[in-house]
């Protein structure tokens, strides 16, 4: 059956905290943030420390500008297996569907190759998997694309733990770790978030992943231009909060996303 439990604190971490935002969101343009340290980490600032808070979970009011959008429209992105997760995004962009075996995501590439933003997730029935490996590999795919090298990696925000989660369903534990790394001219945010059923017979794992990475120097413009517009469109579309496998649920509160179309559903959006 497609739809098996994946993970969607991702949404949760960095994109449904951007709902907490809207709620008390200044839309003042003249409020810099330069200047402005993160609350989750000392050693960055400005557009950046709120990107690396945002991508924390931790719900910052102060986004320039108030709701992020694409000022300049490049096209639009419709996954071909799943329609209704779908978005627009800003010239000078492509975006691929993830074509990874088991895989529902999306790369957005810059024509230069200098640029991405990407989310994907994937589940593991029957498997527990930890967030550290996974982040060595998004690492070293990350580190392929931008050409560059692991050794010169510079790590400047970390944030990663294991704990329950039981706000969403008894027996869940959630693994994560979180990074803002700068290597060569570059510099990128990478979130893992792992989610396990433990204490059961059967269990399974399900992974959610964010990459943003470009040119140290265009960073905070990418942030403001491309990476918050799009993640705004994952949870928000012209209907409302965004529900992607079309079974009732939103995706924020949708444990089992992907179900197939027609499947009874719960209140946490998986098979009756």
């Amino acid at each position: 059956m497609n739809g098996s439990l994946t993970n969607r604190l991702l949404a949760l971490a960095s994109l449904l905290t951007l709902i907490l935002f809207l709620a008390s969101c200044n839309n003042n343009p003249g409020n810099p943030l330069e200047g402005v340290v993160a609350n989750t980490c000392g050693n960055v600032s400005g557009i950046e420390g709120m990107y690396w808070d945002l991508s924390n979970g931790f719900p910052r009011g102060d986004i320039p500008g108030g709701v992020p959008t694409i000022k300049v429209v490049g096209g639009s992105f419709v996954h071909p297996a799943f329609p209704l997760l779908g978005f627009i995004f800003p010239s000078g962009y492509q975006a691929f569907a993830d074509m990874t075996q088991g895989a529902t995501g999306v790369n957005v590439i810059r024509n230069d190759n200098q640029s991405i933003w990407r989310m994907t997730q994937f589940s593991f029935p029957g498997q527990t998997v930890q967030s550290g490996p996974i982040m060595d590999f998004e690492l070293s795919q990350l580190m392929n694309f931008l050409g560059t090298n692991i050794n010169n990696m510079q790590v400047i925000c970390v944030s990663q733990g294991v704990g329950p989660a039981g706000e969403l369903a008894p027996g869940l534990v959630r693994d994560f770790t979180n990074l803002m790394i700068r290597v060569g001219e570059f510099t990128a945010v990478v979130v893992v978030n792992v989610t396990s059923l433990q204490g059961f017979d059967v269990g399974f794992s399900s992974v959610s992943i964010a990459v943003s990475a470009s040119p140290t120097v265009q960073f905070e413009t990418e942030i403001m231009d491309t990476y918050l517009p799009i993640a705004f469109q994952m949870i928000f579309n012209d209907r409302g909060e965004l529900d992607s496998d079309g079974d009732g649920v939103p995706d924020s509160r949708d444990l089992c996303p992907n179900t197939p179309p027609g499947t009874p559903v719960d209140a946490n959006g998986c098979p009756i």
